[in-house]
């Protein structure tokens, strides 16, 4: 649909339509925008809900600024438009309204974009103020009669930047945003082609420049792009891109986290050297040292913002690092040392005590009826008596003492000792605490649990962790069956 009206404008520029030039190429550019927004409106009605409502706002911005685009064209002579503020100025004021009014409704339907995100509007707020001292360095100061105190508007280049800021600003939003992707940067984009376009024309209004197949062709453009925007199916929360850690990805081009930057340091830098020129007045330094140091102070306000949030990741991903350690080393049920973390821990231990020459007791210990309270009361009871078993475990723990549990109802506990007949006290305190009767709540049950216990000594029964733990697991089991013949 487009390139006809290129290869006419194309055509029309090098005069190969001879007078016909003045009618040819308004009517193909009026003609072309029409099917375009027929089909933005087409494509527009087919939404429901908050989308339905912020398409709408959008295809009446597209369509305001086509009325308004002809009517300068078709009904008012060239010129007229620089003495007063008509119709067409009034209907171009209404686009940048409608555009914020339909970005704010696609905005709040979607569920993860409602969180306030300050980071994305300090960027805009740069943005925005960035484009304004350029627009007032460069347009309005120059161009603009409107400044003066006590006087309306007078031509469409004094309401014209205030109306591509504001746009700017919008695309800025759109594009910036993190976690949203309705409206998508599609939109952006086609915002920041119409933005180009009207500031261009506002300079041909002015006979800054001349109208040329360029500025018809950014507009028509971006109109096209709103077009495909709405007709975009928009992603579900759940089929957005994600990363492997099941995060959403915030930025799909790279690099655009660094535009804010690139805008204000560069209209600070623009600016700068504009008012050092020679032939530049007091006022006019005045005003661009004020502006200029707005959107430092922006600038600053930003990367202070970025530092503390590169901080707070920082602590986040301590906190991530320690908590996959922890998980790593300790049991999810009973908050014990796991087999990987006991023996990693059982080895710094063991350096220890034989670089210090002291003993060291290795218990295990078991329920003797676990399976059937498991097949009586069911597997959440057991897990239950396992919970409050380790809550018991680790009451007992003093600096120096590491317990964990293997699997199942096995668990070990490592301590310093002086001795077979320490050790053996510890055995007896230990059992003691684990053979108090447990209240299970979530079960509303009260159960006796004997307890098998048996230890080995470091070095007496072993130097390393396999042959202390099977001298202890064979201790356990001889007390086991000993219980077993004196119960029976």
């Amino acid at each position: 649909m487009l390139t006809p009206l290129y290869v006419i404008s194309i055509m029309t520029e090098a005069g190969l339509f001879g007078s016909l030039d003045r009618i040819i190429y308004p009517l193909t550019l009026v003609l072309t925008n029409f099917l375009i927004l027929v089909r933005l409106w087409i494509l527009t009605v087919r939404h429901q809900g908050s989308v339905l409502l912020g398409r709408i706002c959008i295809a009446l911005m597209s369509t305001l600024s086509f009325v308004a685009a002809t009517l300068w064209i078709y009904v008012y002579p060239d010129g007229a438009m620089r003495d007063a503020v008509e119709l067409p100025e009034f209907l171009y004021l209404g686009t940048g309204f409608l555009a914020w009014a339909g970005f704010a409704l696609l905005h709040l339907s979607d569920r993860t974009s409602r969180r306030f995100d300050l980071s994305v509007f300090l960027d805009v707020a740069l943005m925005a103020a960035s484009g304004f001292a350029l627009a007032w360095h460069f347009v309005i100061d120059p161009y603009s009669q409107s400044l003066v105190p006590g006087m309306l508007p007078g031509s469409i280049v004094d309401v014209s930047p205030y109306v591509q800021v504001s746009l700017f600003a919008l695309a800025a939003q759109v594009l910036l945003q993190r976690n949203s992707r309705l409206p998508s940067r599609l939109f952006g984009i086609a915002i920041l082609l119409i933005m180009f376009a009207d500031a261009l024309l506002a300079m041909v209004v002015k006979d800054a420049m001349r109208l040329n197949t360029g500025i018809t062709a950014l507009w028509t453009t971006g109109t096209a792009l709103l077009a495909l925007d709405a007709g975009r199916a928009p992603l579900p929360p759940e089929g957005r891109r994600v990363n492997l850690f099941g995060v959403q990805r915030p930025d799909r081009v790279p690099g655009l986290r660094i535009l804010p930057y690139v805008v204000g340091g560069s209209s600070v830098a623009v600016i700068t050297f504009h008012v050092h020129l020679p032939w530049a007045d007091t006022l006019a330094r005045q005003q661009g040292f004020m502006l200029s140091t707005v959107v430092l102070a922006l600038l600053v306000l930003r990367q202070m913002l970025m530092l503390l949030e590169n901080q707070r990741l920082g602590r986040q991903l301590i906190a991530a690092n320690r908590e996959l350690h922890h998980k790593a080393t300790h049991d999810d049920l009973t908050g014990l040392l796991n087999h990987a973390g006991f023996n990693t821990k059982f080895e710094a231990v063991l350096n220890t005590a034989t670089r210090e020459h002291r003993q060291l007791a290795l218990f295990v210990f078991d329920f003797d009826s676990f399976k059937q309270v498991n097949d009586e009361h069911g597997h959440m009871t057991g897990d239950e008596l396992l919970r409050a078993a380790g809550r018991r475990i680790r009451s007992g723990l003093v600096e120096g003492q590491h317990a964990a549990r293997l699997g199942g109802d096995e668990f070990l506990l490592l301590l310093p000792v002086s001795g077979a007949a320490a050790a053996e006290q510890h055995t007896h305190e230990l059992a003691e605490r684990l053979m108090q009767p447990y209240r299970l709540s979530q079960s509303d049950l009260t159960l006796d649990a004997g307890v098998s216990i048996g230890f080995s000594i470091f070095p007496d029964d072993g130097t390393d962790i396999a042959s202390l733990l099977r001298a202890a697991d064979r201790a356990m089991y001889r007390n086991k069956r000993r219980r077993t013949r004196v119960n029976s």
